[in-house]
């Protein structure tokens, strides 16, 4: 998406190298976390029509899942 974003050309060396820079590992580990305990939206669908409700129940189910593996299962907690 970053090469696209950016119109940048995968057979131009320093537009890979670029690309590359804007990957960090330990950045996207945090915003995974961020993501899972709800600090950070993630199941939305844009603003130009372009996203799918299916893909935004299918992405809300999945976090869900994470959310579920790492912390547990919250049992009934809803009144």
């Amino acid at each position: 998406m970053l090469m696209v974003c950016h119109h940048l050309n995968p057979r131009v060396p320093e537009d890979l190298a670029f690309a590359e820079s804007r990957i960090r590992a330990t950045t996207i580990a945090a915003e995974d976390v961020l993501h899972d305990i709800g600090a950070l939206s993630i199941t939305s669908s844009d603003a130009q029509a372009m996203g799918r409700i299916g893909e935004v129940v299918c992405r809300t189910w999945q976090v869900a899942h994470v959310m579920k593996q790492r912390f547990g299962d919250r049992g009934s907690e809803l009144p």
